[in-house]
């Protein structure tokens, strides 16, 4: 166990109708910047799809999940994918 995972409180299960892409405010500093659109082509990221699978899921153009992507990235201050996705993670905004 890392000390991370000493320092952060424990989390009670999801409910079923929550989901992976619920408005996560799991931790109250952070709360989650992103909207709905956001946090479906987050999570798939997250889930390892490539940007023109999730842009047909999302029903966008590849360019435009593209974008989306560049915008969260600078938004959040990460430095790519990885690291949006680590801090999401952390943070409770996606599962």
């Amino acid at each position: 166990m890392s000390t991370l995972d000493d320092a952060r409180p424990a989390t009670a299960p999801a409910k079923p109708s929550e989901g992976p892409l619920r408005a996560a405010t799991a931790d109250p500093d952070h709360p989650c910047p992103y909207d709905f659109t956001e946090r479906r082509i987050l999570q798939g990221i997250a889930n390892g799809r490539d940007t023109t699978v999730i842009a047909t899921q999302v029903r966008l153009a590849h360019v435009t999940v593209q974008r989306y992507l560049r915008l969260m990235i600078h938004r959040t201050g990460a430095t790519d994918r990885a690291h949006l996705v680590a801090t999401a993670l952390r943070n409770g905004w996606i599962r």
